[in-house]
């Protein structure tokens, strides 16, 4: 097991290792730095999560996914993912800057800030999302 984030406080035990920001690495080193490659069922579980990702990839934006990558990670305390930034994201340091506003700020159009909102639902309190929250998300 290990942390993304080098400021997690289980770092200091010996079975977790502190990579630094996963954003910046390819999907599959990502999941098996996750799922360590001596478990049982490791294959199948790469390939379920590798899949998933791709279809996130293919059913939205790169925008998007960056936004709601970064304020998860800033809800989790994760300074090494939310100052890092996923290659490709076309998100401009100044949007992401003013992420902890989203819902006001006018750089967020309502996409944005209907995914953002999910995804910060979804951190807070994923059981109760209703159904306004998830149909937002699919509008």
């Amino acid at each position: 097991m290990f942390s993304a984030c080098g400021d997690d406080r289980r770092t200091r035990t010996s079975y977790h290792r502190p990579v630094g920001s996963l954003a910046r690495l390819p999907t599959d080193e990502v999941i098996a730095r996750v799922l360590g490659g001596d478990h049982a069922g490791w294959a199948d579980v790469s390939e379920q999560l590798s899949a998933a990702n791709a279809a996130a990839w293919a059913a939205t934006s790169p925008r998007l996914l960056e936004l709601c990558r970064v304020r998860i990670a800033i809800l989790l305390g994760c300074e090494a993912e939310a100052e890092a930034r996923a290659p490709g994201s076309g998100v401009a340091d100044e949007v992401l800057a003013s992420i902890r506003s989203w819902p006001s700020d006018p750089r967020f159009d309502p996409l944005d800030r209907a995914c953002l909102g999910f995804a910060e639902h979804f951190v807070i309190a994923v059981a109760s999302i209703d159904d306004d929250t998830v149909a937002a998300v699919r509008d």
